[in-house]
């Protein structure tokens, strides 16, 4: 994950994105798809995401959507945050970075349940703000799902 997502190095996003992708289609029947279900990755700010020319997440997500059948949705913005979350140790002080992060763009669709997919859960204060803001927007229910625990 480190050589793909800090390095760029294709065959590792080759590798990474594919056994993602076994690993779901392998145990479907964990995430059934429902009507008013989508998959939604964790958004990258705006500066992040042109710093490092792509968002690891959404290349995750793609790959759980196919396996699954269940459509992308992409009505998640991302503050820009100085401080990285990989960046901080202590668990609480993530959650206070992560804090307010996320919003849901006006006038998107929401769909009901949502699985929301990242590279890496640590502390989960990222798919924890991630989801609140999913879940004041409208969402019922949210379901993350990460490629690695760390």
């Amino acid at each position: 994950m480190h050589l793909y997502k800090y390095a760029s190095v294709d065959e590792a996003r080759r590798e990474v994105v594919e056994g993602f992708r076994q690993f779901v289609v392998g145990h479907v029947s964990l995430f059934p798809p429902s009507s008013g279900s989508a998959v939604i990755a964790v958004p990258m700010s705006f500066l992040r995401l042109a710093l490092r020319g792509f968002n690891q997440a959404d290349d995750l997500a793609a790959a759980f959507s196919e396996a699954v059948g269940m459509p992308l949705a992409a009505p998640l913005t991302r503050r820009f945050r100085w401080r990285r979350q990989a960046q901080i140790d202590d668990p609480n002080s993530r959650q206070r970075n992560a804090r307010g992060s996320f919003s849901v763009i006006r006038g998107a669709h929401l769909p009901a349940h949502v699985v929301l997919v990242d590279d890496v859960a640590t502390t989960s204060a990222t798919l924890a703000a991630a989801a609140s803001a999913l879940k004041s927007a409208g969402a019922q229910s949210v379901t993350a799902v990460t490629f690695l625990r760390g």
